[in-house]
């Protein structure tokens, strides 16, 4: 059950004292935790991993995403994390915040070994950088992973979509 003196701060179209409490609440929220990175916060639970910090950037049309992740081949494993995303509307391109980042990952270990993260149906499209430490995965590897990056962008009508994909292969 919802504590009564939470705020509600869904993406969920509000108005009137319901958008201006969860404006409240966004911003004392930015306030407090801006300085907090979740690169910061990661560096302290994998500190044994050499990370390598990859940004992938997309455009269509009126829209950029971009994705910061850290990947790292140790221990005949492929290890990838997301730490940070930013989407920017341009030319005063209408559309709200309810962009989708999708990612796949797989390599050839015996067949396919394939692993896949859809984020909310809630990702910020303010041109801001806004971490993003949701996903995480280790998987086995045999000398190269791909991985497959997918922003769906919010705007009116049919949501655009943009892909793109690297290959990594352990040295």
């Amino acid at each position: 059950m919802k504590n009564e003196t939470q705020a509600d701060i869904s993406t969920e179209e509000l108005a009137g004292p319901q958008l201006e409490e969860r404006e409240r609440t966004r911003a004392a929220l930015y306030e407090e935790f801006k300085e907090v990175s979740s690169r910061d916060i990661k560096a302290k639970r994998h500190q044994s991993i050499p990370w390598v910090t990859e940004t992938v950037r997309v455009q269509t049309g009126n829209f950029v995403g971009e994705l910061t992740y850290d990947y790292a081949f140790k221990d005949g494993q492929f290890h990838f994390q997301t730490v940070e995303y930013k989407i920017t509307r341009l030319n005063g391109q209408s559309g709200g915040n309810k962009a989708n980042i999708n990612i796949l990952l797989w390599n050839d270990v015996g067949g396919y070994t394939q692993w896949g993260h859809n984020s909310p149906d809630a990702m910020w499209q303010d041109g801001l950088t806004h971490n993003y430490p949701n996903a995480q995965v280790s998987l086995r590897e045999w000398g190269w992973t791909t991985v497959w990056v997918e922003f769906i962008f919010d705007k009116s009508g049919g949501d655009p979509r943009k892909s793109t994909t690297k290959q990594y292969v352990r040295s």
